[in-house]
Protein backbone atom coordinates (compact mmCIF):
# COMPACT_ATOMS: atom_id res chain seq x y z
CA UNK A 1 0.00 0.00 0.00
CA UNK A 2 1.48 3.54 -0.90
CA UNK A 3 2.19 5.85 1.49
CA UNK A 4 0.13 8.87 1.83
CA UNK A 5 1.25 12.51 1.08
CA UNK A 6 2.57 14.61 3.47
CA UNK A 7 -0.08 17.19 5.28
CA UNK A 8 -0.11 20.61 5.17
CA UNK A 9 2.02 22.20 8.01
CA UNK A 10 -1.14 24.56 9.06
CA UNK A 11 -2.85 21.21 9.76
CA UNK A 12 -0.63 19.68 12.42
CA UNK A 13 -0.12 16.22 13.85
CA UNK A 14 -3.56 16.37 15.43
CA UNK A 15 -5.45 16.25 12.45
CA UNK A 16 -3.50 13.42 10.78
CA UNK A 17 -4.22 11.29 14.57
CA UNK A 18 -8.23 12.43 13.41
CA UNK A 19 -8.39 11.46 9.97
CA UNK A 20 -9.79 8.22 8.63
CA UNK A 21 -7.68 5.81 6.86
CA UNK A 22 -8.69 6.38 3.16
CA UNK A 23 -11.02 3.90 1.82
CA UNK A 24 -9.83 1.85 -1.19
CA UNK A 25 -13.64 2.27 -2.75
CA UNK A 26 -15.29 5.30 -4.03
CA UNK A 27 -18.96 5.75 -4.22
CA UNK A 28 -20.47 7.97 -7.26
CA UNK A 29 -23.81 8.52 -8.25
CA UNK A 30 -25.47 8.45 -11.60
CA UNK A 31 -28.20 10.43 -12.13
CA UNK A 32 -30.69 8.13 -14.86
CA UNK A 33 -33.58 9.80 -16.17
CA UNK A 34 -36.70 8.07 -16.46
CA UNK A 35 -37.60 6.08 -19.35
CA UNK A 36 -40.90 7.39 -21.03
CA UNK A 37 -43.84 4.61 -20.03
CA UNK A 38 -44.60 3.06 -23.54
CA UNK A 39 -48.26 3.02 -24.30
CA UNK A 40 -50.29 0.40 -25.91
CA UNK A 41 -53.02 1.00 -28.19
CA UNK A 42 -55.69 -2.21 -28.25
CA UNK A 43 -58.26 -1.54 -31.64
CA UNK A 44 -61.19 -3.31 -32.63
CA UNK A 45 -59.78 -4.21 -35.91
CA UNK A 46 -59.46 -8.02 -35.12
CA UNK A 47 -62.93 -8.17 -34.34
CA UNK A 48 -63.84 -6.15 -37.09
CA UNK A 49 -62.46 -8.26 -39.92
CA UNK A 50 -63.80 -11.78 -37.85
CA UNK A 51 -67.57 -10.02 -37.88
CA UNK A 52 -67.55 -9.14 -41.15
CA UNK A 53 -66.18 -12.70 -42.05
CA UNK A 54 -68.97 -14.47 -40.21
CA UNK A 55 -71.52 -12.12 -42.21
CA UNK A 56 -70.00 -12.88 -45.57
CA UNK A 57 -69.86 -16.44 -44.90
CA UNK A 58 -73.51 -16.41 -43.30
CA UNK A 59 -74.56 -14.43 -46.56
CA UNK A 60 -72.92 -17.09 -48.55
CA UNK A 61 -74.16 -20.10 -46.70
CA UNK A 62 -77.99 -18.60 -47.00
CA UNK A 63 -77.61 -17.86 -51.06
CA UNK A 64 -76.69 -21.49 -50.91
CA UNK A 65 -78.86 -23.15 -48.90
CA UNK A 66 -82.09 -20.83 -50.98
CA UNK A 67 -80.40 -21.96 -54.30
CA UNK A 68 -80.71 -25.13 -53.60
CA UNK A 69 -84.15 -25.24 -52.29
CA UNK A 70 -85.34 -23.32 -55.46
CA UNK A 71 -83.50 -25.64 -58.05
CA UNK A 72 -84.04 -29.07 -55.90
CA UNK A 73 -87.27 -29.16 -53.46
CA UNK A 74 -89.38 -29.91 -56.80
CA UNK A 75 -87.57 -33.38 -56.54
CA UNK A 76 -88.65 -33.51 -52.71
CA UNK A 77 -92.04 -32.10 -52.74
CA UNK A 78 -94.02 -33.31 -56.43
CA UNK A 79 -97.12 -30.44 -55.02
CA UNK A 80 -94.71 -28.11 -55.61
CA UNK A 81 -93.56 -29.07 -58.44
CA UNK A 82 -94.74 -26.27 -60.71
CA UNK A 83 -93.38 -23.29 -58.37
CA UNK A 84 -89.66 -24.60 -57.93
CA UNK A 85 -89.42 -26.26 -61.53
CA UNK A 86 -86.95 -23.83 -63.73
CA UNK A 87 -88.49 -22.75 -66.81
CA UNK A 88 -87.45 -23.08 -70.46
CA UNK A 89 -84.85 -20.88 -71.65
CA UNK A 90 -85.82 -17.59 -73.05
CA UNK A 91 -84.50 -15.46 -75.81
CA UNK A 92 -84.87 -11.79 -76.80
CA UNK A 93 -85.10 -11.58 -80.49
CA UNK A 94 -84.66 -8.29 -82.07
CA UNK A 95 -85.94 -6.27 -78.50
CA UNK A 96 -84.48 -3.22 -76.91
CA UNK A 97 -83.37 -5.13 -73.80
CA UNK A 98 -80.54 -6.84 -75.75
CA UNK A 99 -77.13 -7.07 -73.64
CA UNK A 100 -75.01 -4.40 -74.61
CA UNK A 101 -72.43 -5.42 -77.09
CA UNK A 102 -68.89 -4.20 -77.21
CA UNK A 103 -67.12 -2.34 -79.72
CA UNK A 104 -64.21 -4.97 -80.47
CA UNK A 105 -67.62 -7.77 -81.13
CA UNK A 106 -68.11 -8.01 -85.23
CA UNK A 107 -71.26 -8.44 -86.79
CA UNK A 108 -70.45 -9.10 -90.52
CA UNK A 109 -71.92 -6.49 -93.05
CA UNK A 110 -73.79 -8.94 -95.09
CA UNK A 111 -75.79 -8.18 -98.61
CA UNK A 112 -79.50 -8.68 -97.53
CA UNK A 113 -81.00 -9.80 -101.16
CA UNK A 114 -78.77 -11.67 -103.76
CA UNK A 115 -80.03 -12.99 -106.92
CA UNK A 116 -78.46 -16.57 -106.92
CA UNK A 117 -77.66 -17.69 -110.56
CA UNK A 118 -80.02 -20.26 -109.99
CA UNK A 119 -82.93 -19.68 -112.21
CA UNK A 120 -85.60 -19.36 -109.82
CA UNK A 121 -84.07 -18.47 -106.50
CA UNK A 122 -83.89 -15.06 -104.36
CA UNK A 123 -81.78 -15.35 -101.30
CA UNK A 124 -82.06 -12.61 -98.08
CA UNK A 125 -78.99 -12.49 -95.71
CA UNK A 126 -79.32 -11.45 -91.94
CA UNK A 127 -76.76 -10.65 -89.25
CA UNK A 128 -78.03 -10.44 -86.09
CA UNK A 129 -77.04 -9.93 -82.34
CA UNK A 130 -79.32 -13.05 -80.07
CA UNK A 131 -79.11 -13.74 -76.47
CA UNK A 132 -80.66 -16.23 -73.87
CA UNK A 133 -80.66 -17.40 -70.34
CA UNK A 134 -81.83 -19.14 -67.99
CA UNK A 135 -84.89 -17.56 -66.49
CA UNK A 136 -83.74 -17.22 -62.84
CA UNK A 137 -83.99 -14.26 -59.93
CA UNK A 138 -81.64 -11.93 -60.14
CA UNK A 139 -79.95 -12.47 -56.88
CA UNK A 140 -79.47 -15.99 -57.46
CA UNK A 141 -78.08 -15.53 -61.15
CA UNK A 142 -74.38 -15.18 -59.90
CA UNK A 143 -74.41 -18.87 -57.89
CA UNK A 144 -76.73 -20.79 -60.43
CA UNK A 145 -77.13 -18.22 -63.65
CA UNK A 146 -76.71 -19.46 -67.41
CA UNK A 147 -76.76 -16.93 -70.05
CA UNK A 148 -74.91 -16.76 -73.80
CA UNK A 149 -74.69 -13.95 -76.44
CA UNK A 150 -74.13 -15.04 -80.34
CA UNK A 151 -73.87 -13.11 -83.31
CA UNK A 152 -75.92 -15.11 -86.09
CA UNK A 153 -75.43 -14.91 -90.13
CA UNK A 154 -78.90 -16.48 -91.38
CA UNK A 155 -79.67 -17.32 -95.25
CA UNK A 156 -83.13 -17.35 -96.72
CA UNK A 157 -83.98 -18.60 -99.64
CA UNK A 158 -87.24 -18.58 -101.87
CA UNK A 159 -88.09 -19.44 -104.89
CA UNK A 160 -90.35 -21.58 -107.73
CA UNK A 161 -90.39 -25.36 -108.09
CA UNK A 162 -90.40 -25.88 -111.51
CA UNK A 163 -89.60 -29.43 -111.08
CA UNK A 164 -93.66 -30.16 -111.14
CA UNK A 165 -94.31 -28.09 -114.59
CA UNK A 166 -96.18 -30.07 -117.21
CA UNK A 167 -97.07 -29.02 -120.66
CA UNK A 168 -100.41 -28.12 -119.85
CA UNK A 169 -98.95 -25.13 -117.93
CA UNK A 170 -97.27 -23.58 -121.36
CA UNK A 171 -99.85 -22.37 -124.00
CA UNK A 172 -98.89 -21.06 -127.05
CA UNK A 173 -101.12 -18.95 -128.68
CA UNK A 174 -100.22 -18.71 -133.06
CA UNK A 175 -102.79 -15.76 -133.40
CA UNK A 176 -101.55 -13.79 -130.84
CA UNK A 177 -98.12 -14.68 -131.09
CA UNK A 178 -97.58 -15.54 -127.27
CA UNK A 179 -96.29 -17.98 -124.74
CA UNK A 180 -98.14 -17.87 -121.83
CA UNK A 181 -96.27 -20.17 -118.81
CA UNK A 182 -98.18 -20.95 -115.31
CA UNK A 183 -95.84 -21.48 -112.45
CA UNK A 184 -97.17 -22.29 -109.12
CA UNK A 185 -96.80 -19.84 -106.42
CA UNK A 186 -92.80 -19.00 -104.90
CA UNK A 187 -92.31 -20.43 -101.45
CA UNK A 188 -89.72 -20.85 -99.07
CA UNK A 189 -86.64 -23.24 -100.02
CA UNK A 190 -84.61 -23.11 -97.59
CA UNK A 191 -83.34 -21.34 -94.25
CA UNK A 192 -79.81 -21.99 -92.97
CA UNK A 193 -77.09 -20.09 -90.52
CA UNK A 194 -73.62 -19.44 -91.65
CA UNK A 195 -71.14 -21.35 -88.69
CA UNK A 196 -68.18 -19.75 -90.96
CA UNK A 197 -69.56 -16.27 -89.40
CA UNK A 198 -72.17 -17.04 -86.86
CA UNK A 199 -69.90 -17.39 -82.95
CA UNK A 200 -70.14 -16.94 -79.93
CA UNK A 201 -69.79 -13.83 -78.04
CA UNK A 202 -70.09 -14.81 -74.57
CA UNK A 203 -70.84 -17.13 -71.98
CA UNK A 204 -71.64 -16.65 -68.26
CA UNK A 205 -72.17 -19.66 -65.96
CA UNK A 206 -72.49 -19.07 -62.06
CA UNK A 207 -70.04 -20.52 -60.01
CA UNK A 208 -72.82 -23.61 -58.71
CA UNK A 209 -74.64 -23.71 -61.80
CA UNK A 210 -73.97 -26.43 -64.25
CA UNK A 211 -73.83 -25.28 -68.37
CA UNK A 212 -77.09 -25.87 -70.36
CA UNK A 213 -76.43 -27.99 -73.28
CA UNK A 214 -78.94 -26.76 -75.39
CA UNK A 215 -78.28 -23.01 -75.33
CA UNK A 216 -76.49 -22.56 -77.72
CA UNK A 217 -78.15 -25.00 -79.82
CA UNK A 218 -81.70 -23.06 -78.95
CA UNK A 219 -80.38 -19.28 -79.98
CA UNK A 220 -79.50 -20.49 -83.25
CA UNK A 221 -82.67 -22.76 -83.69
CA UNK A 222 -84.46 -19.27 -82.77
CA UNK A 223 -82.02 -17.00 -84.57
CA UNK A 224 -82.80 -19.03 -87.63
CA UNK A 225 -86.72 -18.69 -86.62
CA UNK A 226 -86.36 -15.00 -86.62
CA UNK A 227 -84.68 -14.44 -89.61
CA UNK A 228 -87.40 -16.76 -91.50
CA UNK A 229 -89.93 -14.13 -90.31
CA UNK A 230 -88.39 -11.20 -91.05
CA UNK A 231 -87.99 -12.57 -94.48
CA UNK A 232 -91.69 -12.65 -95.09
CA UNK A 233 -92.61 -9.80 -93.85
CA UNK A 234 -89.59 -8.22 -95.61
CA UNK A 235 -91.32 -9.82 -98.92
CA UNK A 236 -88.90 -12.20 -99.88
CA UNK A 237 -91.67 -14.43 -101.53
CA UNK A 238 -92.67 -11.12 -103.61
CA UNK A 239 -89.10 -10.13 -104.94
CA UNK A 240 -89.32 -14.70 -105.65
CA UNK A 241 -91.87 -14.16 -108.21
CA UNK A 242 -90.05 -10.67 -109.60
CA UNK A 243 -86.81 -12.33 -110.11
CA UNK A 244 -88.45 -15.48 -111.62
CA UNK A 245 -90.74 -13.75 -114.11
CA UNK A 246 -87.87 -11.69 -115.71
CA UNK A 247 -85.10 -14.81 -115.55
CA UNK A 248 -87.44 -17.29 -117.47
CA UNK A 249 -88.68 -14.14 -119.37
CA UNK A 250 -85.03 -13.78 -120.87
CA UNK A 251 -84.55 -17.53 -121.10
CA UNK A 252 -87.65 -18.28 -123.39
CA UNK A 253 -86.93 -15.02 -125.09
CA UNK A 254 -83.86 -16.68 -126.19
CA UNK A 255 -84.74 -19.68 -126.98
CA UNK A 256 -87.90 -18.80 -129.18
CA UNK A 257 -85.32 -16.49 -130.51
CA UNK A 258 -88.56 -14.83 -132.62
CA UNK A 259 -89.08 -11.22 -131.63
CA UNK A 260 -92.90 -11.09 -132.75
CA UNK A 261 -93.49 -13.75 -129.92
CA UNK A 262 -94.27 -12.22 -126.42
CA UNK A 263 -93.65 -14.28 -123.35
CA UNK A 264 -95.98 -14.16 -120.68
CA UNK A 265 -95.60 -15.84 -117.28
CA UNK A 266 -98.14 -15.92 -114.36
CA UNK A 267 -98.14 -17.40 -111.40
CA UNK A 268 -100.70 -19.52 -108.90
CA UNK A 269 -102.11 -18.27 -105.88
CA UNK A 270 -100.43 -18.85 -102.67
CA UNK A 271 -101.29 -21.69 -100.67
CA UNK A 272 -101.87 -20.94 -96.97
CA UNK A 273 -101.65 -24.40 -95.69
CA UNK A 274 -98.35 -25.24 -97.51
CA UNK A 275 -95.86 -26.87 -95.30
CA UNK A 276 -92.56 -25.36 -94.79
CA UNK A 277 -89.49 -27.19 -96.18
CA UNK A 278 -87.50 -29.00 -92.73
CA UNK A 279 -85.02 -26.19 -92.99
CA UNK A 280 -86.58 -23.36 -92.12
CA UNK A 281 -89.51 -25.15 -89.11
Amino acid sequence: MSQQPPLPPELGTDYQAQASPLSEYVEIEVPVSNPTPVVSYQTNNNCLWGCGGMIGCGVLLIGLVAGTLYLGVNTVFSNFTSFFNLPTVTVNLGEPALPEIPDTVYVPDVERVQTLSQLTTTQYNYANVQSGAREIPQWLSILYGDSAVMVTVGTIEAGIDVSGLTQDAIIYDDLARTITITLPAPELQSCFLDESQSYVVSRDTGFFADPMDNLEDELRQRALIFHRDSALEDGILLDAETDARATLTDLLAILVNDETVTVNINFLPPDPNAPLPPSCQ
